[in-house]
């Protein structure tokens, strides 16, 4: 019974997030769909086709997967059925954080087109993305996504939260080693002596500790760590202040990649603990009090939000182009990262019982690296609702 319920929230946020392209639309009473072009004008298109309609009944017992075509009458389709599905608790406004996909699916206008009949409004809340825990804990946001090990560290540290979502495991390609390209530096194992840097506080610190367990290196006997922050990692590498930089894709150190500057060394370790174990993963979370207030709202939000990413990914130049309009990051920069890290955008079939084991490896190797407290304990079957990943059963 509960796997039915998680589907649905994944639903809710992927359809808000990858709907259209800078038009907000609006359901008429006979089925078909209203878009309203920037100038205000609008324009009837055909009615949802039964294929349309099928598949979002259908995915309302599963997960998207890459397999599953998503056009934007299946998102459309998709928040017609979840409407029809579900009745909503009372509620003011659901915000949420801000990445390219609610971004986009806001510009779109298909969190309200969702929510607008229930009087639920949808906030993106920019800039939250940095400082979720404080966000949620003081109401800015009431559901979040972001990569697992973090979110491990925010429950190590007593932090009440409940897991609604987990994505498949990342591609090697989510975090890289890097350097200038004439720097003369062809291995990672060159790296050996030198200074190499990441934020102490990202996911790539993971990455790194991993690459140089790979090598046999300590840290500051074989190689210096160099904390430096992501708004700080471009210039601190162009400065000749680092001599490599591990990292998840940014926009300003992408441009030194994509312009050649720059070149990746390594991928994470294929078979370590941030793309086997978890930790590279994307969750979806937020306060246990709240979620637990507010289960429909959350399982349509996170259904949704999952058909827009795939959306999202299976219409990466139109959407890369729209995120551009809203943000300014160049449409090349947002393919190459979204290209890398699409596996997190994709949610998992995987057993309950088989991410909570990799789960405990995961604090465990966290506390290792000193991101966790040395006798932190995690109950992750209590944290892990099974309401929401038991798919249609």
């Amino acid at each position: 019974m509960r796997k039915k319920l998680i589907a649905v929230l994944l639903i809710a946020t992927l359809a808000v997030a990858t709907i259209g392209c800078g038009s907000d639309t609006q359901r008429t009473s006979t089925g078909t769909v209203a878009n309203a072009s920037a100038g205000g004008e609008k324009t009837e298109v055909e009615t949802i086709s039964s294929e349309a309609r099928t598949l979002a009944e259908e995915l309302l017992t599963r997960n998207v997967t890459e397999k599953d075509v998503v056009t934007e009458e299946v998102v459309e389709a998709t928040i017609q059925v979840l409407k029809e599905t579900y009745e909503f608790e009372n509620l003011n406004e659901l915000r949420v954080n801000d990445d390219e996909s609610s971004l986009i699916a806001d510009r779109k206008g298909w969190y309200n087109k969702l929510y607008n009949d229930s009087g639920i409004k949808v906030v993106v809340a920019e800039g939250s993305s940095k400082h979720q825990l404080e966000s949620l804990e003081s109401g800015e946001i009431n559901i979040a996504w972001r990569m697992w090990d973090p979110v491990i560290a925010y429950l190590a540290h007593g932090a009440e939260l409940t897991i609604v979502n987990v994505s498949e495991h990342p591609l090697e390609e989510i975090s890289q080693a890097i350097v200038l390209k004439d720097s003369g530096i062809t291995e990672f194992s060159q790296l050996k002596g030198k200074r190499i840097s990441t934020s102490r506080t990202t996911c790539s610190y993971y990455t790194l500790n991993e690459m140089a367990d790979e090598e046999g290196w300590t840290e500051n006997v074989d190689y210096e760590f160099v904390n430096v922050a992501d708004t700080e990692a471009k210039s601190a590498l162009i400065a000749g202040e680092i001599d490599g930089l591990v990292m998840h894709q940014n926009p300003s150190v992408n441009n030194l990649l994509l312009d050649g500057t720059a070149v990746v060394l390594r991928n994470a370790v294929a078979d370590g603990i941030y793309v086997n174990k978890g930790g590279g993963r994307h969750v979806v979370y937020g306060l246990t009090d709240w979620i637990g207030s507010h289960k429909n709202v959350v399982k349509v939000f996170v259904k949704l939000n999952q058909v827009i990413k795939a959306y999202i990914l299976q219409n990466l130049d139109e959407s890369a182009a729209l995120y551009e309009d809203i943000s300014r990051v160049p449409a090349k920069n947002t393919i190459y990262w979204l290209e890398c890290e699409k596996n997190n955008w994709y949610f998992t079939e995987e057993p309950l019982e088989s991410i909570s084991k990799d789960s405990a490896d995961l604090l465990e190797y966290s506390k290792s690296i000193g991101d966790a407290p040395a006798d932190a304990q995690i109950d992750f079957d209590a944290v892990l609702d099974e309401e929401f990943f038991n798919q249609g059963q």
